[in-house]
């Protein structure tokens, strides 16, 4: 057997050229010599509480995400969106004024209620009354409480509907100032709303817009029950809330006058 510096082809030279240079011959490779291995060291177990509170987290985490996902599919957040006034999967209780509109009319008993109290504030104060603008201002109120859209803003847009009628602007800036701080919170879970915090808003929306009363006006007789009703049936609150809601409008205001100029700060 050749060596194994022979044992290579060599093409034969050309006439009139020099020949080719021997191949240099290869060099066995030497086996590096091995290295002693380390035991690596098992890891410390985490404690089961905590070990627990990371498994958790971390499936709810992956449980909104997947919720979020669905959501933006055409077709499933489609069909979650008509079968469900609640938002669907999108796992913020986001919806729309007509969902939250078809939510109010499927709602049976309290939908008898919003309507015979939308009706008597009609009556009495004629097409700012109407239900359509009522129930945009308690969507607002729904949507917007709790910090995602200032109170200030909400009353402002009733304001204006009562003036111009456009709903659909109006629809278009809440929903600007809504998506811009529920961005914010794309992969947090936020704490709803309260009922007293809806209801509220709710009370000053509807007195903005039906009525045409100014921060801290009261309500009072026959317009602070109607409030109150229209309030409770269409945002799902208890009446006691909403009449604490529709009662308290003047400290409301004190209230939300001293916060503005605080905020301001000195002049």
């Amino acid at each position: 057997m050749l060596p194994l510096q022979q044992h290579q082809l060599q093409r034969p030279a050309r006439p009139g050229t020099a020949a080719a240079a021997p191949p240099l011959p290869l060099r066995r490779r030497r086996d590096a010599p091995a290295r002693p291995r380390r035991r690596r060291r098992a890891p410390l177990a985490a404690p089961p509480s905590a070990a627990a509170g990371a498994d958790e987290s971390f499936g709810d985490a992956v449980k909104r995400v997947a919720r979020r996902v669905q959501g933006a599919l055409p077709v499933i957040g489609l069909l979650s969106r008509l079968t469900s006034p609640e938002g669907g999967f999108d796992g913020a209780g986001a919806v729309t004024y007509a969902e939250f509109s078809r939510g109010v009319y499927n709602s049976g008993d309290a939908y008898a209620s919003f309507s015979a109290a939308a009706d008597e504030l009609e009556k009495a104060h004629g097409r700012p009354a109407s239900s359509r603008y009522l129930l945009l201002g308690l969507w607002m109120a729904d949507q917007g409480a709790g910090g995602l859209v200032a109170p200030r803003d909400v009353v402002a847009a009733m304001r204006r509907l009562r003036v111009t009628g456009d709903m659909e602007i109006e629809i278009d800036r809440f929903l600007g100032a809504r998506d811009a701080t529920l961005a914010k919170y794309a992969m947090v879970e936020r704490a709803p709303a309260s009922d007293a915090a809806r209801a509220e808003l709710g009370a000053d929306a509807v007195a903005a817009v039906a009525l045409g009363l100014k921060d801290g006006q009261p309500l009072a007789g026959d317009d602070a029950r109607r409030v109150a009703g229209v309030v409770a049936a269409a945002l799902k609150a208890p009446m006691e809330v909403a009449e604490a809601a529709v009662a308290a409008r003047a400290e409301r205001s004190l209230a939300q006058q001293q916060q503005q100029a605080a905020a301001a700060g000195p002049k």
